[in-house]
């Protein structure tokens, strides 16, 4: 299947047009142009009300703008690219990973969730994003003769031998079955 490409000025009716935006379910803005993003907005919500408007500003102060015309994610590359420089510096100091994620979401948190005017459900859902980066999910399928199978997480005495927190969740299921094994999905989600 092909992918059609369209060329030219997204501020133009006609442009957007020719991409269907009317049928999509998402658009990314990443002009610099504050003045050309509220442009494309608002035909975009022209032509399709229901789309998801996910678009680059270059200045704090503007966001309140775009978000009032219907973007609902704004991103600021500048305070991105600082939030990176500090992550690396953090790294190469030797400060734990998780310690850096959650400095880097406080300050994300400040700027991006902070105003009054953002809208009680995307503070919900920005939260639940964050929460789901503290988690690292892995995924493994185990023979219906292994010691998982049956026991306790407290039984196996798992959480001594990982160092490491550790909840497991095991989803019973038909996912693979031969005559000598079955499987079962076992989830384990780690913190430190």
């Amino acid at each position: 299947m092909e992918n059609p490409v369209v060329f030219g000025d997204a501020s133009q009716t006609i442009v957007l047009e020719s991409a269907s935006v009317e049928h999509a379910r998402l658009m990314l803005i990443t002009t610099p142009a504050v003045i050309t993003t509220q442009t494309i907005t608002r035909l975009c919500r022209n032509l399709n009300p229901e789309l998801s408007i996910i678009a680059r500003c270059g200045e704090e102060e503007r966001m309140k703008i775009l978000h009032d015309l219907g973007v609902s994610g704004v991103v600021l590359p500048e305070f991105e690219a600082g939030l990176e420089i500090t992550r690396q510096a953090f790294q190469q100091l030797g400060v734990r990973p998780m310690k850096i994620l959650q400095f880097t979401n406080q300050l994300r948190h400040r700027v991006y969730d902070s105003g009054p005017e953002t809208d009680q459900d995307y503070r919900i859902l920005s939260r639940l994003r964050r929460v789901s980066d503290l988690l690292e999910l892995t995924w493994i399928s185990v023979s219906k003769e292994s010691p998982l199978i049956s026991n306790m997480v407290k039984t196996l005495d798992i959480r001594k031998k990982m160092a490491f927190p550790l909840w497991v969740l095991f989803t019973v299921g038909k996912c693979c079955q031969t005559r000598t094994w079955t499987t079962v999905s076992l989830q384990m989600i780690f913190w430190q």
